[in-house]
C-alpha cells in the first residue's frame, strides 16, 4: 500500500486517447475538505471513498497544467459478482462519470498483466497474467483456442461486461519473483457487445427501451430507418448523422453526405474543420437524454475511413474507442462498408480495426487496437 495521501499510479494511452490508471485499494487519504464532509477522522482506504470523492480525485490528476492530466482517470476494483473477474471505473477529465471507455479498456487489462493484479474471483490466478494459463469466459462466445493462447479479462463496466483477450505470445518470460517481463505496447482484443439503438427523447415512442438490437446489414426499405437523424444544429443549420449506442451515445456525422445535401459547406476537410462548434452544440443538444459523443467521419478507400471525435465531458480527443465501433457500425447501416470484412478506423491518434459479422459472435461487434505504458510515478492527492 502506498503512504498517507499519494498515489503509485501508471500513464498510458491507447490510440493517443490518455489515461492516468491504478488499482482503487492503493488509495490512502486523510479526510479533508474535499472529499466527503461525512467522512470518519483517520486515514481511509479506497474501499471507503464514495463516487464524489473519486470525481474530486479524477479532476484534480486529470488537470493538464496542475495535475498529471489525462483525458480519463481508470481505476481497477474488485468486481462486485462471480461473472467477471474485475471492476473498470472510469471519470472523464471534468469529474462526470463515464460508462465505458473502448481505448482505456485495452489500458486496463494491459495494467492487470503489467502489474499481475489478482481477481478475488478467479482462485487460479489464471487471468492476470502471473501465470501460464490463459482465462476464459464463461459466455461460449470465446474459441477455445482463443483461451489457449490468450490471456482473458472479463470486466464490470456500467456498459455491462466487456471481454478482453491479449495473445500470451506478447508476454515476456519470468525474470524475478512475480514480475514478468512487458513489452510497453499490447495488441488487446476486445469484445464490445452488440451495438444499439441510440434512445433519445424524440425516439422514446418507438424505441421503448435501450437494448434494441442493431444487425450488420445495410436497411433495405425505403423508409428511414430509424436510426437516421436530422439535428437542427441551430437557426441556420441541420445536419444527418447515424445514432448508435456501444453502452455510450454515440452520434456519427458523414461529412461527404451532408456536404451533398449542402447542409455543410463545399470544401469542409476532415483533417482542417474546427469540430468544436458543432461538436459542443450536438453533445449538449436537447434530443440527447445524457449528453452524447459526435463522430466526424470521411471515407478515403473501401472499409477504410477518417474520424475525429468529440467526446462530452472531454471535448476532442486523439481517439475513442468506443466511437470508432459506432463509426464502423454506421458505414455497414449507410452501405459504406461491408460487413464481411474488417474495418479500418483512423483517427488523429492511431488506427482500430473493428469486426462487425451478423454471421459471427452472435452479432457483436470486436475491436482491435494497442494500449501502451507511457510511465509510473507516484503523486500526492
Amino acid at each position: 500500500m502506498i503512504h498517507s495521501n499519494e498515489i503509485t499510479f501508471t500513464k498510458m494511452q491507447g490510440a493517443g486517447n490518455d489515461f492516468i490508471v491504478f488499482k482503487k485499494e492503493d488509495i490512502k487519504v486523510i479526510p479533508n475538505k474535499q472529499f466527503s464532509p461525512d467522512s470518519s477522522e483517520g486515514v481511509r482506504s479506497g474501499a471507503s471513498l464514495t463516487i464524489e470523492d473519486l470525481s474530486v480525485i479524477s479532476k484534480k490528476l486529470a488537470h493538464r497544467k496542475l495535475g498529471i492530466g489525462c483525458d480519463q482517470l481508470i481505476i481497477v476494483a474488485d468486481s462486485p459478482n462471480a461473472d467477471t473477474d474485475y471492476e473498470m471505473l472510469i471519470f472523464n477529465s471534468d469529474g462526470s462519470q463515464a460508462s465505458m471507455c473502448g481505448n482505456g479498456i485495452r489500458c486496463f487489462s494491459k495494467y492487470i498483466i503489467d502489474n499481475s493484479v489478482k481477481s478475488i474471483h478467479d482462485k487460479d490466478n489464471k487471468n492476470n497474467g502471473s501465470s501460464g494459463s490463459g482465462g476464459s469466459s464463461d459466455d461460449g462466445e470465446s474459441s477455445s483456442n482463443e483461451s489457449e493462447n490468450a490471456i482473458v479479462h472479463r470486466v464490470h463496466t456500467l456498459a455491462g461486461t466487456i471481454i478482453c483477450s491479449t495473445d500470451k505470445s506478447q508476454i515476456g518470460s519470468k525474470n524475478n519473483g512475480d514480475s514478468y517481463y512487458r513489452e510497453d505496447t499490447m495488441l488487446v482484443k476486445v469484445n464490445m457487445g452488440n451495438p444499439y439503438l441510440l434512445r433519445t427523447n424524440d425516439n422514446t415512442l418507438l424505441v421503448p427501451n435501450d437494448r434494441t438490437i442493431l444487425v450488420p446489414t445495410p436497411n433495405p426499405s425505403t423508409d428511414k430507418p430509424i436510426y437516421l437523424e436530422r439535428v437542427q444544429v441551430d437557426e441556420r443549420r441541420a445536419i444527418d448523422v447515424v445514432l448508435v449506442s456501444m453502452g455510450n451515445p454515440h452520434c456519427v456525422i458523414f461529412l461527404q453526405d451532408n456536404i451533398e445535401k449542402g447542409q455543410l459547406p463545399e470544401g469542409t476537410d476532415i483533417d482542417t474543420m474546427d469540430i468544436s462548434e458543432i461538436g459542443q452544440k450536438l453533445a449538449k443538444h436537447k434530443m440527447f437524454v445524457d449528453s452524447c459523443n459526435i463522430e466526424f467521419v470521411s471515407s478515403t478507400k473501401a472499409n477504410h475511413f477518417k474520424a475525429r471525435v468529440w467526446e462530452r465531458g472531454a471535448g476532442e480527443t486523439l481517439a475513442c474507442g468506443t466511437g470508432a465501433c459506432a463509426v464502423a457500425v454506421a458505414t455497414v447501416l449507410v452501405g459504406k462498408s461491408l460487413p464481411e470484412q474488417q474495418i479500418s478506423i483512423n483517427m488523429p491518434g492511431g488506427e482500430l480495426l473493428i469486426d462487425w459479422n451478423a454471421n459471427e459472435n452472435f452479432g457483436k461487434v470486436f475491436k482491435t487496437g494497442p494500449a501502451t505504458s507511457v510511465f509510473s510515478s507516484v503523486i500526492k492527492i
